[in-house]
């Protein structure tokens, strides 16, 4: 199964969106999610981040704590885990 058909099938039994762009498109909500948020509801909705190859993953997790706790919290990776930018030397 290749990523387009594991996202369809997220799709087909409802589990997720198709992918989109949270920068250019918004988060997707339902319409009781978006009127509760323009009421000021501040409830979580959550986003699986869509990376093109592992080295954007692991330099996107290496710059975003939430998605280190997270990932430990699901026991994905171990508590304390340096994450390492693959392209830290293009940084600097």
């Amino acid at each position: 199964m290749n990523f387009e058909e594991w996202a369809k099938y997220g799709w087909e039994q409802g589990w997720c969106s198709p992918p989109i762009c949270q920068t250019c498109d918004g988060t997707p909500m339902t319409y009781e999610e978006e009127f509760s948020f323009e009421q000021g509801w501040s409830g979580c909705i959550h986003i699986i981040r869509l990376y093109e190859c592992e080295e954007d993953r692991s330099d996107g997790t290496e710059n975003h704590a939430a998605s280190q706790w997270r990932a430990s919290n699901r026991g994905w990776i171990e508590r304390g885990t340096e994450f390492q930018p693959a392209n830290k030397q293009k940084l600097e």
